[in-house]
């Protein structure tokens, strides 16, 4: 019997932190300067200079109460979002990729095949319709409309209105 060579493992169907695509992520190395690389985050302005502004002279606080109120602010907002980060960051980040990968498997193996079925099956309804229409629907609103043609309302204290293709009978 001839001894079948060792089949090469295919680096996508590993599924351990060595492959390629794990490689890919922790290997990466991220700018550590410039974390907003496609800036989608343009809007968020919290930069103390931003938010306050006294217009006139006449609305000016105090020196020290401006050059105080801003030190407190940013050393505020910087130290702050530092402590959240720290505490929030790993178990949002965990959340985060958890819902993206299920939105992703759920895009993927359930939405986009559903999608395909539904077109299919559509595809075969727009053939069927129009027949469906004109020898069922068309003919029975025709029926329901000459039956409630015949139908009239009027109040019994009320005088009797005639159609005009009815003749009078006196």
């Amino acid at each position: 019997m001839p001894v079948q060579p060792a089949k090469e493992k295919d680096p996508q169907m590993a599924f351990d932190f060595t492959s390629h695509p794990c490689k890919e992520v922790t290997a990466r190395q991220l700018n550590m300067d410039q974390r907003d690389e496609h800036g989608i985050n343009q809007d968020l302005k919290t930069h103390f200079l931003d938010i306050f502004a006294e217009p006139d002279p006449q609305y000016h606080s105090v020196a020290c109460v401006w050059t105080i109120s801003y030190r407190v602010f940013e050393v505020t907002r910087i130290y702050c979002y530092k402590i959240l980060t720290l505490i929030f960051g790993l178990p949002i980040a965990l959340i985060a990729g958890f819902i993206f990968a299920l939105f992703s498997f759920l895009r993927i193996w359930i939405t986009q095949p559903l999608l395909t079925l539904l077109r299919m099956v559509l595809s075969q309804v727009l053939g069927i319709w129009p027949i469906c229409l004109l020898y069922i629907v068309r003919p029975f609103f025709y029926s329901v409309g000459a039956v409630f043609s015949t139908f009239r309302i009027h109040r019994t204290d009320g005088p009797i209105v005639r159609e005009i293709w009815e003749k009078e009978n006196v």
